[in-house]
């Protein structure tokens, strides 16, 4: 159904290509159907932030809304003082200089193209929880290479240095965030109780976009 076509339906709204903004007075807007206005889509197909406004209107519960990474990094910096002694490592935004700085100690051109598919071995192989020896394993298998024309040793080299070099500097990439959290919670049964306690429930939304 389209939007532009609805919100501009006499039957709706009368002389519908005039502003009115006392069109959304409260009690004008309570006699609109339900579908005259609709900007993030209506019915049982809409999105979940069409979910979470429509059920905060209605007076229901606090619903917590927040990206992937955000959710791990509250509960990282809530439950790290509380499991070691240690301090967390800074988080860095781009990890773009730090591959850069490890392909410049491997000898190794770091160019622009060269980070990036550097950066994109590194970003599956801790979707998908892989260390730099296993990734190395997985190219020299053939099995889900991250590119084509992956070299394996070149991989594994590249991947330990930037390691080396986060901890040099003790900071975390994104990835780094997941990878501890998931860590943090397999190492310490209170801790992750007192997660499942705290969160009864987990809705994703698009989750044909996560690296499950």
């Amino acid at each position: 159904m389209s939007q532009w076509s609805v919100q501009r339906d006499p039957r709706f709204f009368d002389d519908p290509e005039t502003f009115r903004p006392e069109r959304w007075e409260p009690e004008a807007a309570r006699r609109l159907h339900r579908f005259a206005y609709f900007p993030f889509g209506g019915g049982p197909i809409a999105g979940l932030a069409a979910l979470l406004a429509g059920a905060a209107a209605a007076g229901a519960p606090p619903v917590v809304a927040r990206t992937i990474h955000s959710a791990a990094l509250r509960q990282l910096r809530f439950f790290w003082p509380q499991t070691t002694t240690s301090v967390m490592p800074t988080l860095v935004g781009d990890r773009a200089p730090l591959i850069a700085e490890a392909l410049h100690a491997l000898r190794l051109t770091a160019d622009a193209e060269a980070v990036r598919d550097a950066a994109g071995h590194i970003g599956w192989a801790k979707a998908h929880m892989l260390d730099p020896q296993g990734l190395g394993q997985r190219v020299a298998q053939a099995q889900r290479l991250p590119s084509r024309d992956a070299d394996p040793d070149q991989v594994t080299q590249v991947y330990a240095e930037y390691e080396r070099v986060k901890h040099e500097r003790s900071v975390m990439d994104l990835d780094d965030v997941l990878v501890y959290l998931i860590g943090l919670l397999a190492d310490n049964d209170d801790v992750l109780s007192q997660v499942r306690r705290s969160y009864r429930h987990l809705t994703v939304d698009e989750f044909q976009d996560t690296s499950l």
